[in-house]
């Protein structure tokens, strides 16, 4: 990993940022003696983040009592018809789910206290341990979008602030700076921030729309504290999967944490607003996929997090989309704070169980590593908290298994009458296969991978004309090829063909799959 290249190439006297967690305080308390200084010590998990020699770091990896030691590495901000097509706007009409008594704690870049859907939340409850400000700020931007996406009071002046209203408007907010005016901070400040939420007694879910760069097993440091806050202190703690795209196992810390409700990103589809649409839902190429690299099924949930309307820091009524892992995993905080409004007792557990088991599953049947559960879906979970029932009419909907023979054609119709124009065709084709190295760079490892087989997509519309091709490998929706996806809106009733074939060219040369 990141430490072993470290320790490899470092000096005797190099000073190296690791984080250091232990099975117990005593073990904890024990090493920070030997050491005789550490720059933080945690209170929320036994362990301490140092600035330690080589030789420091190697003699505390094999201290009794140790789980890990690891470099303080780098986590960074992952970046109203959402509301509408996943359930959340019917069930704060229908069902009164408001989340009032409830509280959010955002780990993120901070917040503006001064825009219209979050300043009504004031005074904001806030620790800043980036620049140690006194007052609520966001010099990044990151932060208040996420806030305003799970708790948006949706009230403004501005002419649009009813329909950019959050999932949980009624809800309170409190906030902990970890990430700096570039959106990044150390692990060991997401530690820190998780624990302040932890500590605080009236925070009911703790929303991390923040990430690592590798995928992790879940002991980690970040999601050691993520367990924590759950098991100790009884918090929701909603992570984001990551968006490191569609290879198996992308899944990054803090998502990969047992504990945490995982949240993946999908599209809305109802949008008359083009900036604001993603013509979906078909899962977004960015959203990372699981095992864990200790083989856990994750996320847990997919929700929307394409071209996401929220609030613009450092304006009053503005707002701007974003998309991410980082913006699905407000809207799942939000709709677990509606459950906590209709079921104060509720634990993490029920929580989860509750998203989980009302969830349309979109994916292969059951829980697993692309989808989890399947599509959030905010109207069945409440109404379930609700001693309810219901379900949110989401499109119509086939899950699909197809081969393509080599230098073949796979072709699958399908119908629509003209009842069927108003919403968007969206395909999410996922291909059996492993990535190849297209180049290596020899002992320096390999710069650029592809997927093989390597198999590309194209939607026909009843004239046979070719509406619209998937984009991987060359273009931006797309990762390593894994994924295809196409999304169109339909202009004509009829029989509409999907055409998967494989790709002729250097290096797949043909090659089918399935």
């Amino acid at each position: 990993d990141g430490l072993d290249a470290k320790l490899a190439h470092a000096t005797t006297t190099h000073r190296i940022d690791v984080v250091a967690t232990f099975v117990t305080r005593g073990a904890m308390r024990g090493a920070r003696r030997a050491l005789g200084r550490v720059d933080t010590t945690f209170s929320l998990i036994p362990g301490f983040a140092a600035r330690l020699t080589p030789g420091q770091v190697r003699s505390m990896a094999h201290r009794p009592g140790v789980v890990r030691v690891e470099e303080n590495f780098t986590i960074h901000a992952l970046d109203d018809a959402a509301n509408r097509d996943f359930g959340v706007t019917a069930a704060q009409n229908d069902l009164s789910a408001t989340g009032a008594g409830t509280e959010v704690c955002v780990v993120d870049t901070g917040v503006d206290p001064n825009h219209e859907q979050l300043d009504s939340k004031a005074p904001i409850p806030w620790v800043d341990y980036v620049n140690h400000g006194m007052t609520p700020y966001d010099d990044q931007g990151h932060g208040t979008h996420v806030a305003s996406i799970a708790v948006g009071d949706g009230v403004g002046p501005g002419p649009i602030a009813g329909q950019m209203k959050g999932v949980a408007p009624a809800a309170a907010l409190s906030a902990a700076k970890v990430l700096d005016a570039t959106g990044s901070g150390d692990d060991s400040l997401g530690v820190l921030g998780i624990q302040w939420c932890a500590n605080r007694a009236g925070v009911d879910v703790i929303s991390l729309s923040l990430g690592s760069d590798v995928p992790s097993d879940g002991l980690d440091a970040l999601s050691q504290a993520v367990d924590t806050a759950v098991i100790t202190k009884g918090k929701i703690v909603v992570a984001a999967a990551g968006n490191g795209g569609d290879l198996p196992g992308t899944i990054t810390s803090p998502g990969s944490a047992v504990q945490a409700i995982t949240v993946g990103a999908t599209a809305d589809w109802s949008s008359t607003v083009p900036e604001y649409g993603a013509q979906g839902p078909f899962l977004a190429w960015f959203s990372s996929r699981g095992p864990t690299i200790d083989n856990r099924v994750k996320p847990d949930i997919v929700a929307p997090g394409v071209n996401i309307g929220a609030a613009l820091a450092g304006s009053t009524s503005d707002y701007v989309t974003e998309s991410g892992t980082s913006m699905a995993t407000p809207y799942v905080s939000g709709v677990a704070a509606l459950l906590r409004q209709k079921q104060p007792l509720w634990t993490q557990a029920d929580v989860r169980t509750d998203i989980r088991s009302t969830a349309f599953d979109a994916g292969a049947p059951g829980m697993d590593d692309e989808w989890g559960a399947g599509l959030l879906d905010g109207y069945a979970a409440v109404a379930a908290a609700a001693g309810g029932s219901g379900h949110t009419p989401f499109p119509v909907y086939q899950h699909l298994a197809r081969s393509v023979a080599d230098s073949g054609v796979s072709s699958t119709p399908f119908t629509l009458t003209a009842a069927d124009l108003g919403t968007p065709i969206a395909v999410t084709i996922t291909l059996d296969g492993a990535p190849i190295c297209t180049l290596d760079l020899g002992p320096l490892g390999c710069l650029l991978y592809e997927w093989s087989p390597d198999l590309d997509a194209q939607l026909f519309d009843p004239n046979g004309f070719a509406i619209t091709a998937s984009t991987c490998a060359a273009g931006s929706e797309c990762s390593v090829g894994r994924q295809e996806t196409l999304h169109a809106i339909p202009t004509l009733p009829g029989i509409y063909t999907i055409r998967v074939a494989p790709y002729a060219g250097d290096p797949n040369l043909g090659k089918g799959g399935s």
